[in-house]
This record gives structure tokens, sequence and C-alpha cells, in this order.
């Protein structure tokens, strides 16, 4: 069975390896020091499996483009991962976060306001479909089936996240959505509202400790 992760450019043991996928656990190859200590970062959260980084030809330091579960034993629940969410959202470095079920994939927003949160019952949740920033199902035969959906994938695809053409995409919906730019010293509103139950690794204005911050600034204020 094709893993989910294929058809955004993400799956393990492809060449994504080496386009900027790192693996948060065991052997990596060397990498730099900014992009150690991000990945450190993400282990603290024992439940990334890797960090998607968008590198630059200069001397720009990489970037945090997201953080990819793979979940296809189905080993977190659908609770085990919404709590992930938040952690990683309050954390304020990866804007994404990829999540491979056996038979689908799901990104959600970590750049926008809190979509795991249900204001009626002021409680966390996984996102319902229409909150997630992108979910695709697979058929029996390990094949996006619709048209819709493959090119959805592909507006979603680490080839994108890698050169920087979908945060500059102005069909892009967290682009409309959000403005996102996580300079130390800048948290948004919505952590201001939730730090309080902050994991103790981030720091109260939102940002981990780490010296890599991703920066992604969009055209539309928030």
């Amino acid at each position: 069975m094709v893993s989910p992760l294929h058809f955004v450019d993400l799956e393990p043991g492809t060449d994504s390896l080496s386009a900027g996928l790192v693996p948060v656990h065991g052997k990596r190859a060397p990498i730099t020091l900014a992009e150690e200590a991000a990945v450190r970062d993400a282990a603290l959260f024992k439940r990334v499996d890797y960090v998607f980084f968008r590198r630059f030809a200069d001397l720009r330091s990489p970037q945090v483009a997201a953080y990819v579960v793979d979940n296809s034993d189905e080993s977190l629940s659908e609770e085990q991962l919404s709590d992930l969410h938040w952690h990683v959202w309050m954390q304020g470095i990866a804007p994404l976060l990829y999540i491979a079920w056996p038979t689908r994939l799901d990104v959600l927003a970590c750049a926008r306001e809190p979509d795991f949160w249900t204001d009626k019952t002021n409680t966390r949740q996984y996102p319902t479909p229409d909150r997630l920033a992108l979910t695709v199902t697979l058929n029996t035969a390990g094949e996006i089936a619709d048209a819709l959906g493959r090119e959805k994938a592909r507006a979603f695809s680490s080839n994108r996240l890698g050169d920087g053409t979908f945060w500059e995409d102005p069909g892009n919906i967290l682009q409309r959505e959000a403005h996102f730019s996580m300079s130390l010293g800048t948290p948004s509103p919505w952590r201001k509202n939730h730090d309080h139950s902050a994991p103790s690794h981030v720091g109260r204005n939102g940002n981990s400790s780490s010296a890599l911050t991703a920066c992604f600034s969009m055209s539309t204020s928030c």
C-alpha cells in the first residue's frame, strides 16, 4: 500500500529525505546546528516523526516548514493527535502538521486561530474535515480517486513548501486567513489566549527556546 505521504512528496525513503525531510528519531545524515536544534525541539513532543525544512542556496538559515506524523499504524488516537496539534500550535514554529493515516492524509494548520478549539464546550478536539487545511482519502487501490483530491494534494506538496511557492500562492486558503510571522517577541493574539496551558518547553510568548524560528510573512494582516 502506498503511503498517503507519497502524494505530497513526503514519503520516507524517497528523494524528499535529501530535499529537507529529516527524521526526528534514529539515525540521520549530518545536518546543520540550526536544524539539529529544531529537530530536538520536535523530539520533545515524542510523537513527531519528521521535520521538513525549507533550505536556501544562500546564507539564510533553514526554516521549519512542517512537522510530519506517520500514524499509518493508528497507534495515536484523534484525541492524542488533538493534544499534539495544540502543543505544536502553542510552540509556534511549524506552520503545518501533516498526519498520515492508513488510507487518509490530513494537514492541520498551526498558523491561524486554533482549529482544535471548540467554543461550545471549551474543549480541544481533532478538527472536523471542514476545519482541516487538507484531507484526502485513498481508495482500495491506494490512489486518490477524484481529480479535486489529487489537485489539493499537489497544492500541499513538499516541493511547494521547499521553494516557497506554497505561501506565495494568492489562492492559498491559509494565506487568505492568517498572517503568520513568528519572529521572537511577536506572539499571535490567539496564543495569548491559550498560553496559560503551554507545554513546559514553550516560552510564554508562544515561541520555543530553539535558536531556529520559522518566519512566514503573508500579505494579509492578522
